[in-house]
């Protein structure tokens, strides 16, 4: 897996999520029955649908409940930015999609829950629209709780260590595997704030694991 670089507070939406058509199918109708045998039929009730989850990011220790939504990133890979959503308040899992110079190429990202390290990046504020989903990231304590909903899956991670703080320029290495044990890595900017550019210097990064293995 490539490493990518996470975008700073403007960043833009480069991907556009089509949303699947849904295709009603007819209403199951009764048999006829014949009028001598004088009874009454009725039609068979449809099963019940369960209702649908929406994609969202849970962390009850810090109030957030945040929508998901799957994002690429910009550039070649080994070199590119990860995109997050303009709004602040939603936050994006890196679907392994590049996007430069209208040319797009894929490569394997990891479901919360699959082998290797699922990742879920957003902003932490901004000065137009204040705190953002991650504001308080950097506040989470091993153990606490986080609840992930993707595609109808819901998986539950317990913080494993502590915030960690790292050069926006040099995410671990670690974030972008593929291979052994499930685990969750969150990412919000951080650290020193340039006024200058209007970015911060660092990201602050958690890491978690299934529930049932903390």
């Amino acid at each position: 897996m490539k490493r990518l670089v996470v975008a700073g507070v403007a960043a833009a939406v480069v991907l556009t999520m089509a949303t699947a058509a849904r295709v009603s199918e007819p209403a199951h109708q009764a048999r006829p029955v014949a009028a001598h045998h004088h009874r009454h039929v009725e039609p068979s009730r449809r099963s019940a649908t369960r209702p649908h989850r929406p994609d969202a990011l849970v962390i009850p220790a810090l109030e957030v409940r945040a929508p998901l939504v799957a994002m690429g990133a910009v550039g070649t890979p080994g070199s590119a930015a990860l995109t997050i959503p303009r709004n602040i308040h939603t936050v994006a899992w890196w679907d392994g999609d590049f996007t430069n110079a209208g040319a797009r190429t894929h490569e394997r990202a990891v479901m919360p829950g699959q082998p290797g390290v699922a990742l879920i990046a957003g902003h932490v504020d901004s000065a137009a629209a204040g705190p953002g989903a991650l504001y308080n990231l950097g506040h989470l304590n091993v153990g606490d709780v986080v609840r992930v909903t993707l595609r109808g899956r819901t998986t539950t991670w317990r913080v494993a260590r502590g915030p960690q703080l790292t050069p926006k320029t040099a995410l671990p290495k670690a974030l972008f595997r593929s291979t052994g044990s499930p685990r969750l890595a969150l990412v919000t900017c951080g650290g020193g704030f340039d006024s200058a550019t209007g970015h911060y210097l660092d990201n602050v990064v958690v890491w978690a694991v299934p529930a049932q293995r903390a």
